[in-house]
């Protein structure tokens, strides 16, 4: 439920509800007054009679106002008050002391309304005259009966309703309150704690699943967790790339200080051994090759982490491309054996040849570099299903390429991260002085990628297969099969 229309809801609530459950209280109110109106009405009708035969039994009594007077008061109760006038309209006397009906229009006065049982709010008035046993107007009388129990009932009955009122909104308004707190207040607290700890450098908590909700709000925390996780992140990377630099420094520092000082003996000694200048200037190019490739590591590292790199991409048949990737390698190394396979369907690559050539060879030289002296290396390029290992995944219109070797193998724990940036540094350095800053597999990993392709390794404990395939058109095959 969205958070405008719960605001609506809880208007809707806040306005009707009160009113609503008050006007049910004034219904069930007007009931009860109706009831009691026509019950007093009853009984007033019922005193009418009795007072009426009173009076008609007393109507000799009309010529001695006093005695009449006295009767009459001896017969009414508390609330009931008596005015009678004579046949000419002339107050005879009233019960209720201080009254007079004054000297205007008294005759109209009289005689409206007889033998009827007006109400007046607070009254029940009643108009008859008093007759003779011939039937002769000796006076009138006029009753009254104060309704004061209704009225008093009925001022309490207000006053409960405004009371009740008062307590519909208060309820009304507590629920609305604590409805406030649960979706809206709270969870904007939460934000602004977790806010106020990420300003710390505290680490945020997980919110609560109780303050989860289907509305904006909800959207509102996932955001601000999804920002949050999000900041985590670009300062973890952020440590770790600074964690790089550092180590990147140090390893080319190191990396190129140990040639240096090999170089700078070496070419120190040629001037004190000159039968041995020949041994000697061939060790100062192993470094200075070395180096060299250090250099080339770090200018293509950091030119495929440049936005502006492109890969140089041209058609090429499958088939003279595996030729092209495999050709060469047996003549470099006399301390292993290479051997390579190539099987082909018909097919169109679009790739940067010299790239895909560069990760073949970072690819041959750390098998070789990882084999013991007198191990195989072995190539394989195919786009065929049946001669891929059963731990590579096959999918269609790929070119694979897998470079195996029978050397150290690689810890699991350790195959999901050998791609990584700087990651075999340290454990490079203790096999080999002149392994590099572990750029390597890092450049033939983004190279790959660049070439919509997919890169990675296979070790069992005891040797290693690193492979990956590119995309490639069969339409070759299928125009020759037309």
């Amino acid at each position: 439920m969205s958070i405008r229309l719960n605001l609506y809801i809880i208007l809707l609530v806040t306005a009707i509800v009160p009113f609503f459950v008050t006007l049910l209280f004034y219904v069930q109110l007007t009931n009860w007054y109706e009831r009691e109106d026509s019950a007093e009405y009853l009984q007033a009708l019922l005193r009418v009679t009795q007072i009426s035969e009173f009076m008609k039994d007393r109507s000799q009594l009309v010529q001695q106002s006093d005695m009449l007077k006295q009767a009459v008061r001896s017969e009414l109760h508390e609330n009931e008050h008596m005015v009678v006038y004579s046949s000419s309209y002339n107050q005879l006397f009233s019960t209720n002391e201080g009254y007079t009906s004054g000297t205007v229009n008294v005759s109209k006065q009289v005689m409206s309304g007889l033998y009827e049982l007006k109400s007046s709010g607070r009254l029940y008035t009643y108009k008859e005259p008093i007759r003779n046993e011939k039937g002769d107007i000796l006076a009138y009388f006029a009753l009254q009966i104060e309704r004061t129990a209704v009225q008093e009932q009925t001022s309490q009955a207000y006053l409960f309703s405004i009371l009740f009122f008062i307590l519909a909104v208060g309820g009304t308004l507590t629920l609305v309150h604590f409805s406030l707190k649960k979706r809206m207040i709270k969870p904007i607290n939460y934000i602004l704690t977790e806010m106020q700890d990420i300003a710390r450098g505290s680490e945020s908590a997980h919110v609560e699943s109780k303050l989860k909700q289907k509305n904006e709000m909800n959207q509102l925390i996932d955001g601000f967790e999804n920002m949050n996780y999000r900041l985590a992140e670009a300062k973890k990377n952020e440590e770790e790339e600074v964690a790089n630099q550092q180590r990147l420094i140090a390893a080319i520092s190191h990396d190129l200080r140990t040639p240096l000082t090999s170089i700078r003996a070496y070419a120190e000694g040629m001037s004190d051994h000159q039968d041995k200048q020949d041994a000697y200037a061939k060790v100062i190019l192993s470094k200075t090759e070395f180096m060299q490739k250090l250099i080339n590591d770090l200018l293509s590292y950091s030119a495929i982490q440049a936005t502006s790199f492109t890969l140089n991409l041209q058609e090429v048949e499958a088939e003279e491309l595996a030729e092209i990737l495999v050709d060469g390698y047996e003549e470099q190394s006399l301390d292993v054996s290479f051997s390579s396979e190539i099987f082909i369907e018909p097919a169109i690559v679009s790739c940067d040849v010299d790239r895909l050539i560069q990760v073949m060879d970072n690819l041959v030289m750390n098998a070789v570099r990882y084999s013991n002296e007198g191990g195989e290396v072995s190539i394989l390029v195919t786009n065929k299903s049946k001669y891929l290992p059963s731990f590579v995944s096959y999918e269609p219109d790929q070119l694979y390429i897998l470079v195996s070797d029978r050397g150290r193998g690689i810890p699991k724990e350790e195959q999901e991260r050998i791609f990584s940036s700087f990651y075999q540094i340290e454990k490079e350095r203790k096999q080999n002085n002149l392994s590099g800053v572990g750029l390597g597999l890092s450049i033939c990993h983004e190279l790959v990628q660049k070439h919509n392709g997919d890169m990675r390794v296979h070790s069992n404990g005891k040797g290693s297969t690193f492979y990956f395939s590119i995309p490639c058109s069969n339409h070759i095959q299928r125009e020759e099969n037309e």
